[in-house]
């Protein structure tokens, strides 16, 4: 993938290492930049980026917590002191984050 697909806070896994993060910087993302992002605790040249498709599988294996009832059949929640996200899936496999952070 190249990084100027990526967007801050976008989720992928960097291959070489096999860890999952969140993108906090993108160096091409001006045009002039060497294909390189941060993720979690480092640089990564977009060659060892990948996306990750979102899933039930996903977001059990990052800690979010299941949550039962409601007219969606996988809805999930993440909260800190600052932010709470929830994922649902649609009848069609997409799913939709939200996000209200201070």
């Amino acid at each position: 993938m190249k990084a100027r697909e990526l967007m801050i806070g976008d989720w992928v896994r960097v291959t070489h290492i096999n860890k999952v993060g969140k993108v906090y910087r993108v160096d091409e993302a001006n045009g002039d930049g060497n294909g390189w992002a941060a993720v979690i605790d480092g640089d990564y040249y977009e060659s060892n980026i990948e996306p990750i498709p979102l899933s039930a599988e996903f977001f059990d294996s990052i800690g979010w917590h299941r949550m039962e009832g409601g007219k969606y059949d996988k809805r999930y929640l993440w909260a800190d002191d600052f932010c709470e996200m929830t994922a649902h899936e649609f009848n069609d496999g997409m799913w939709h984050v939200e996000h209200d952070c201070i």
